[in-house]
């Protein structure tokens, strides 16, 4: 495991399985540790990651042996400007096809002093088009 000795493991599936994860309040960033299998992955085998409206990743239509995704802990992470669940979906067919999900944290980051001078120096500019 990236983090302790607890996480998720989704292997085997035989089809779709969603891992939902309720809005955390106050939180606007998700950081989460990702390890897919160094498998035979077939090419209807997927691996989605969503939080709200933002895709984290989605293999969809995609070979997963072809990604270099495989046999290496991979770390995620995004920002938005609301609350949102958190989705994984996995879909396997095969007892060495998985992934293990493991140190998800919820943040809440506040924007840096510099960034709201830029996000208000760029509204400024915007009205002066208009």
């Amino acid at each position: 495991w990236a983090d302790g000795q607890q996480g998720y493991r989704l292997n085997d599936t035989d089809g779709a399985i969603d891992l939902l994860f309720d809005p955390v309040n106050q939180a606007n960033t998700i950081h989460l540790s990702l390890f897919i299998t160094d498998a035979a992955w077939e090419e209807n085998d997927f691996i989605q990651i969503s939080w709200g409206s933002q895709t984290i990743l989605d293999t969809s239509g995609l070979d997963i042996d072809e990604l270099n995704l495989e046999g290496r802990w991979l770390e995620f992470s995004t920002t938005s400007r609301q609350f949102e669940a958190l989705r994984i979906t996995v879909d396997t067919n095969a007892n060495d096809e998985g992934v293990f999900i493991d140190h998800i944290r919820w943040s809440q980051t506040v924007p840096t002093p510099g960034s709201l001078a830029l996000l208000g120096l760029g509204l400024a500019r915007s009205r002066r088009r208009r």
